[in-house]
């Protein structure tokens, strides 16, 4: 893994979230630093983790994935999970209290091994599928209706409709469609790690929404020691590695 590689995606997220009024030379600048970039083991990296944070600062990242589904009768469903960490750790919620162990959920990955998966696949009439990702700065509100669930758990709803894994390195949310599956999962696959957002239906007069939202806060998303900061803490934590 290089720095630079690293580096110039977060900088282009956070530039593409709107969050900032950069003027071109002033990234040029902030840029320049990684025109002599080398390659850094999982070892250097790792020894990085925690060197960046402003002192008395507190970090926080979340995620939030949630699928809205109406079928063809006009009955409703919705799945929603949070998960959050800052400097006490790792928290998941699910906005579902009924609910059974189930079992693993396999995700519906098709080759690509990192980064973000949007997948839809239909057959059928008058369907409206949306994925939908946005990243932005601050705290995620509480989730309503939300009860924490512990880590390493799979859970299911009593109609056996939405699972939810809290699975580390394989966190998600599954919704059974009448006809098909709708799935948001943030995965470490084979080492690639993915955020998944992938619908199949296979009717008519579908509606599926999935969104996920990514917040971080207190830190200068963008430059280079943070944004090594941010993968470190994305990349242990909320992946599982």
């Amino acid at each position: 893994m290089k720095w630079q590689s690293w580096s110039y995606m977060y900088a282009a997220l956070w530039l593409a979230s709107g969050s900032t009024a950069w003027a071109s030379d002033d990234i040029d600048k902030q840029l320049a630093v990684f025109a002599t970039a080398q390659s850094l083991s999982d070892i250097e990296l790792g020894q990085q983790r925690g060197r960046y944070i402003v002192s008395g600062q507190a970090y926080y990242f979340g995620l939030l994935m949630q699928t809205h589904y109406l079928d063809h009768h006009g009955v409703t469903q919705q799945a929603s999970m949070q998960l959050e960490i800052n400097p006490q750790g790792l928290t998941v919620t699910v906005a579902e209290s009924q609910l059974v162990m189930g079992e693993y959920v396999e995700a519906n990955l098709y080759g690509q091994a990192s980064g973000l998966q949007q997948r839809i696949q239909i057959a059928g009439e008058d369907n409206h599928v949306i994925n939908d990702f946005s990243l932005g700065s601050g705290q995620l509100a509480p989730l309503v209706g939300g009860q924490q669930v512990s880590l390493g758990q799979v859970l299911v709803s009593e109609d056996g409709q939405r699972q939810y894994s809290a699975v580390p390195g394989h966190f998600g949310i599954q919704l059974q469609l009448n006809n098909g599956q709708s799935q948001q999962m943030l995965l470490n696959h084979d080492g690639g790690r993915q955020l998944l957002q992938s619908t199949t239906v296979n009717g008519s007069h579908h509606q599926i929404i999935n969104s996920s939202q990514l917040q971080f806060g207190g830190v200068h998303f963008g430059r280079l020691g943070t944004s090594i900061l941010a993968q470190q803490l994305l990349g242990n934590n909320f992946y599982g590695q």
